[in-house]
């Protein structure tokens, strides 16, 4: 039958499947992401001689299209899948609501219900790390503080009532920019818990390709 392998998904790996006869987990520390880069280039080569297939995403973000090839294996090759009319709503809902009750104690303690009740809850993602250096040193993607507060300010015009909840990978670096923000609370909490919430607020202000 077949088998669906997961790689470099460690962070993330409670909100999926877990390992069955059907779904592997491959656990890879980011330190050892080269493996996977050499695993993919040979799987490439394979794809280039039709030994392998290869799915990718239509150009209108759709549905997904499959390369032929006579091997058995398929290498998903594409890209960020954000079109809602690849989802199957049903077994996504299903999935998402075990998340939910698994961190419900997490959530209600920064005050996070069902969606509905969180209308004026918003989420602020602060992404340094990686961005910092990302795509050169001179040019880094990271965005300075004050472009979150205009942001921040932007939805205070329209909304009095908004809160904020913030994440970010450099927990210290947003209490030295925004700990003096009203209504603001810095979440800590893994990336699990963290994309669940802020999947509940009504909306948020990212950083560039969060």
């Amino acid at each position: 039958g077949e088998r669906l392998v997961l790689f470099g998904f460690d962070e993330l790996v409670d909100a999926f499947p877990k390992s069955t006869d059907a779904v592997w987990h491959v656990s890879l520390p980011r330190q050892n992401w080269w493996i996977w880069t050499a695993l993919r280039a040979v799987i490439m080569l394979l794809v280039k001689f039709g030994l392998a297939r290869r799915m990718t995403l239509a150009k209108d973000g759709s549905h997904l299209r499959t390369k032929r090839g006579i091997g058995p294996l398929t290498i998903f090759d594409a890209g960020f899948c954000q079109d809602e009319r690849l989802l199957d709503g049903s077994k996504d809902e299903e999935m998402w609501n075990e998340a939910r009750n698994k961190h419900s104690d997490f959530l209600h303690s920064y005050g996070l219900g069902r969606s509905d009740e969180n209308s004026s809850t918003y989420f602020v993602h602060v992404r340094r790390g990686d961005y910092l250096t990302h795509p050169s040193r001179e040019f880094p993607a990271v965005l300075p503080s004050r472009w979150f507060t205009q942001q921040i300010d932007t939805i205070r015009d329209t909304d009095p009532e908004a809160r904020f909840l913030m994440f970010s990978d450099d927990a210290d670096y947003c209490r030295q920019k925004f700990g003096s923000e009203k209504n603001l609370t810095l979440v800590q909490g893994d990336a699990t818990q963290s994309l669940i919430a802020m999947s509940l607020c009504a909306g948020g202000i990212l950083s560039a390709s969060s």
